[in-house]
């Protein structure tokens, strides 16, 4: 997929769903951001590129698959 304008499609990476002492996060304790990989970005696109690790506002884009979601770059909170 080729995204248009400032639309970035980000790979979701797995997150952990049991803390490191055994807990389990219930869907409300994981809320808040998202994070996955840059696979490509619109030519509108200005502060990420292709492979960037981002942090995603976790109620915003548009599922593409099981594990890909096409968001516009202003709801990309930062890269790392």
């Amino acid at each position: 997929m080729k995204p248009l304008k400032n639309y970035v499609l980000v790979k979701e990476a797995k997150e952990e769903t049991t803390t490191a002492s055994g807990i389990v996060l219930t869907g409300a304790a994981e809320r808040g951001s998202k994070a996955g990989v840059v696979q490509a970005v619109g030519p509108d696109t200005m502060e990420v590129k292709i492979g960037d690790k981002v942090a995603l506002a976790w109620d915003k884009g548009l599922k593409i698959d099981s594990n890909s979601v096409l968001v516009s770059e202003e709801f990309i909170l930062g890269v790392y």
